[in-house]
């Protein structure tokens, strides 16, 4: 009996001594084909990553989005807060298996079984962000999904624009209400803020046929908001997971609505900065909401008046005022944030880190992409908007 059972495990010892052997060449052959030969391959092309984006995608996401809904929490921080905490004690136990493996002469093993959990672990990682993300960096531009064709305008007609996001910014303004301090704040809970959001997106997705994910996604609020302010990051999109993660420390309202809708954006299917902004913004100005349509015409007020080369016209207008009180009270937060040195090597880290990441999936600028090309505010307003204005 004892014999048979020392042939059995033998015999499992060679299967998964196999295993171990072929893991390497195996895991590193599926990397190569899934991060570098899909996305550069002739095949991908755009009317591929098109049908990925419009017609996989959703259906990859949903199983991801309906287990993040389950909870309020942030999976995101919550991950990094515990592997913070467990990190030293791995690290211990990593050391102690190496000076084991050293005594027991079994270096060989430890290092090579080591690799293939690292690579196991890496195929998993970007595994999940090229399906949740990556491969979405391909797929045609909101403006040319709108059919939006970059034409030569006028002076006459920017201002034109301009005055539109003008009057529809202090329209809304003047219907929130205001603090002691003459500021504007958030009409709803956060829960509710993010519920408006999907609806706004899902109706834009609808009106423009932008080919975006129709699954609920519920953004996370941070705990550790304030300490995360210190790195100037106001929401992240965490690819690997699925999940929508914001700042809310302060809810700057022309901002909050803008910044959510950004990263919902982000999770239902458009992974380039500057897609997601211009959607926010037009699925800002689209909702029922004041706060929603005061943050989305304030962004495109911004842009356009960036065309135009002088706002500081609009800033001694009476109307003006509570928006001018708006942003000195958001620029006075972000101050409180510039502490000293280290305040300014966080952001300084934070602001590289994600322009190599930008610049790694294809975004040419890095962070200089989230900058919506002000022409194609210009553009939709002529093409969607003054149709509208005209009947």
């Amino acid at each position: 009996m004892l014999r048979e059972y020392k042939r059995s495990f033998s015999k499992r010892h060679k299967v998964l001594s196999l295993i171990l052997k072929i893991a390497i060449p195996v895991l590193m052959a599926v990397s190569i084909f899934m991060f570098w030969f899909i996305p550069n391959a002739p095949f991908y092309t755009r009317k591929v990553a098109n049908s990925y984006s419009e017609f996989i995608f959703p259906k990859v996401s949903y199983v991801g989005n309906c287990f993040s809904n389950i909870f309020m929490f942030s999976f995101t921080e919550m991950i990094v807060i515990v592997g913070s905490i467990v990190l030293i004690p791995v690290i211990i136990l990593i050391i102690a298996g190496f000076i084991k493996s050293i005594i027991r002469k079994r270096l060989r093993k430890f290092l090579y079984r080591g690799l293939c959990i690292i690579l196991a672990l890496v195929l998993l990682i970007f595994g999940s962000f090229q399906l949740m993300h990556g491969f979405n960096y391909r797929r045609d531009t909101v403006a040319a999904r709108m059919g939006l064709k970059l034409t030569e305008r006028e002076y006459s007609e920017i201002y034109a624009v301009e005055m539109w996001a003008y009057m529809g910014m202090i329209q809304a303004r003047s219907e929130l209400g205001n603090d002691i301090n003459g500021v504007s704040h958030m009409k709803t809970s956060f829960a509710e803020t993010v519920f408006d959001a999907n609806v706004a997106l899902e109706y834009i997705n609808r009106q423009y046929d932008l080919g975006m994910s129709s699954t609920f996604v519920r953004a996370k609020p941070v705990m550790v908001s304030s300490l995360w302010s210190y790195t100037h990051i106001i929401g992240m999109y965490d690819p690997m997971l699925g999940e929508s993660n914001i700042n809310v420390d302060y809810m700057t309202v022309y901002e909050f609505p803008y910044t959510v809708c950004h990263e919902l954006a982000h999770a239902k299917g458009y992974a380039k900065e500057y897609d997601a902004n211009f959607i926010a913004a037009i699925a800002c100005i689209m909702s029922s909401r004041a706060d929603f349509r005061y943050s989305g015409y304030f962004q495109i007020f911004i842009s356009v008046g960036s065309l135009l080369g002088n706002l500081d016209r609009f800033y001694s207008l009476s109307e003006f005022e509570p928006v001018l009180k708006d942003i000195l009270a958001d620029q006075a937060y972000w101050s409180s944030k510039e502490t000293g040195r280290i305040s300014d090597v966080v952001a300084e880290v934070s602001e590289a880190s994600n322009d190599t990441y930008l610049e790694a999936n294809g975004q040419e600028g890095g962070t200089d992409t989230y900058t919506v090309d002000s022409n194609d505010y210009v553009e939709y307003f002529y093409k969607w908007i003054m149709p509208e204005l005209m009947k």
